[in-house]
């Protein structure tokens, strides 16, 4: 799975704008990276289906992300590997109960995305309580296909995603310490120091998901529990 989750950041590498990027770690189906926007850290996790529609020839990479940029809600996108029929929507259905219509785009002809910050909220809460989630499409080609995503280590990687490009607490204004504690202090941040300077160099990664073009996102339509 993490081999294949790579593979997927590569394609986004070339497909997107991008500075440097960090892998900061696997949680279990999901992987976590971190990138930046001008001097704002953008995160986001990314994971590959468990299971693949194979009716589709010549397919590309296929991927799910969740992007937070260090306010707001984050973000929900997947990517097909193929171009979606062009006015289409995508059937994002968790455990076979919520179900979400994404919306498509001709500028991102392979992704769909969550039509408002609402939808996205409701469908990461729903992904935090459920096993799996089914995408359903359609190519330009009017081939259906349906992806299924494992969702394994979903809430675990969202929340260090959300603490990895949060903003930062208030720096509180320094007090002067005794000596003795000084010197305590001191020593523990040494510690501390030497134990980074010995953590493994993390994997390369990509940039974040292209922004969405909301222009095309007509309002949202709400969950369905069947």
């Amino acid at each position: 799975m993490l081999k294949t989750l790579v593979f997927a950041c590569l394609f986004l590498l070339l497909a997107t704008p991008s500075q440097a990027q960090e892998f900061k770690g696997s949680y279990k189906d999901w992987g976590l990276f971190v990138t930046k926007e001008g001097k704002n850290n953008v995160c986001y996790i990314t994971s590959n289906p468990s299971k693949k529609a194979a009716n589709i020839k010549g397919r590309g990479d296929v991927y799910m992300l969740v992007t937070y940029r260090g306010s707001g809600t984050a973000e929900v996108s997947v990517n097909s590997g193929y171009n979606y029929k062009e006015g289409t929507e995508v059937d994002f259905i968790i455990n076979g109960k919520s179900s979400y219509n994404f919306f498509t785009s001709s500028k991102t002809p392979q992704m769909a995305w969550a039509r408002d910050e609402k939808m996205d909220g409701a469908a990461i809460n729903s992904m935090k309580k459920g096993d799996k989630v089914e995408i359903k499409g359609v190519s330009e080609k009017g081939t259906r296909s349906t992806d299924i995503y494992s969702l394994k280590g979903f809430g675990l990687a969202y929340d260090k995603m959300i603490s990895s490009c949060g903003k930062p607490a208030e720096a509180k204004p320094a007090t002067k310490a005794p000596a003795k504690t000084a010197k305590k202090v001191k020593k523990k941040t040494k510690k501390t120091v030497k134990a980074k300077q010995t953590t493994p160099a993390a994997a390369p990664a990509n940039a974040a998901a292209p922004a969405k073009d909301d222009s095309q996102a007509e309002p949202a339509t709400e969950s369905q529990d069947n």
